[in-house]
């Protein structure tokens, strides 16, 4: 290693190109190009080309590289395999396999397996298994199992099961269960099960 990195642990820290890198744990922190990278945790943030990224937790972070070939920066993993195959900057996630397969950036994903597939920007999980595949930018899903698969942009779901499996754009899902298997674009579904199928532009309130 070089530039006043750190490494704790067996086999941690080699193959470092970079100042201000600290990694601890067995076989954490290997084969970064960078600085300033942050590795926590049992073969935590291998394969880091990039600047100012944490790994915490059990093979978290590991292969954060910027698709594009830019330096991949301020992305954060805290939790088991959290943060893990990450193209793009400042992506958190925290939670076991929290975004672990992303590809963009400014993403949260908070809960376990949250905001696990994501490919776009600005995406917001928040739950266990929230958000867990989506295509699009600036969606956001609050609760256990909401906008677990959204293909589009600016969809929100709230509530547990919430906007799961919706295709299109400016959506809103509110209620348990509620906007589920919505195609199409602008539609409001409030309360619990509420505004299932297909259409656009449509409000719907009340239970199933």
């Amino acid at each position: 290693s070089t530039g006043d990195s750190v490494a704790i642990g067996a086999a941690a820290g080699n193959y470092v190109n970079g100042v201000g890198n600290l990694s601890m744990g067995r076989l954490a922190g290997n084969n970064v190009t960078g600085d300033n990278n942050m590795a926590l945790g049992q073969q935590a943030g291998n394969n880091v080309q990039g600047n100012r990224n944490i790994a915490q937790g059990y093979q978290a972070g590991q292969n954060v590289i910027d698709p594009n070939g830019y330096i991949a920066m301020d992305n954060i993993g805290i939790g088991s395999f959290a943060g893990s195959n990450v193209g793009g900057n400042e992506n958190v996630g925290v939670g076991l396999n929290a975004a672990s397969s992303v590809e963009g950036s400014g993403n949260v994903g908070v809960g376990s397996q949250s905001a696990f597939s994501t490919k776009g920007d600005f995406n917001s999980s928040l739950g266990s298994d929230a958000g867990s595949y989506v295509t699009g930018s600036n969606n956001s899903a609050l609760g256990k199992n909401a906008g677990i698969n959204i293909t589009g942009d600016l969809n929100i779901s709230a509530g547990y099961s919430a906007g799961n499996y919706t295709v299109g754009s400016g959506n809103i899902a509110l209620g348990a269960g509620a906007g589920s298997q919505t195609v199409g674009n602008g539609n409001v579904s409030i309360g619990a099960g509420a505004g299932n199928g297909a259409g656009n532009d449509a409000v719907r309130i009340g239970t199933a």
